[in-house]
């Protein structure tokens, strides 16, 4: 009786280790299972062979046409080349001495029309940017 008591003392001690044999050991017959299935079904495969029924088409009988056709091969004429033509400038052609006059509206140059957008920028930004010359 002794033994049958460290019998279950091995396996209570060891629980894991024994659950985890158990489950390996399924595994291992799962894949071998699963592995001959494949085996057998690769082997055995056969070619699937089609055999087509006979068919009877009809045959048609050639016609004489009605108006005859006059088969010609077709010539193509190449394109003409066109002449070019050349202009000469007028070298000699001066252009008007025209006077404009000042324009009144316009301040500050080139930096009158900088960057007036102002956007993502925050209030506390935008009260410190300057305004730009011509926005006055």
């Amino acid at each position: 009786m002794k033994r049958s008591k460290t019998g279950k003392a091995f396996f209570t001690a060891h629980a894991k280790s024994s659950a985890a044999l158990v489950s390996l050991g399924i595994h291992a017959v799962l894949i071998v299972i699963a592995l001959s299935f494949v085996a057998v079904t690769v082997i055995q495969k056969e070619e699937k062979a089609f055999e087509a029924k006979p068919v009877n088409r009809p045959k048609m009988t050639l016609k004489k046409l009605q108006v005859p056709v006059n088969i010609k091969k077709k010539t193509t004429k190449k394109p003409k080349l066109r002449k070019r033509i050349v202009v000469q400038p007028k070298m000699n052609a001066s252009m008007p001495d025209i006077k404009m006059p000042e324009i009144s509206g316009v301040k500050g140059g080139l930096g009158g029309g900088m960057a007036g957008g102002i956007g993502n920028s925050t209030r506390a930004q935008r009260s410190k940017t300057p305004v730009p010359m011509g926005w006055r």
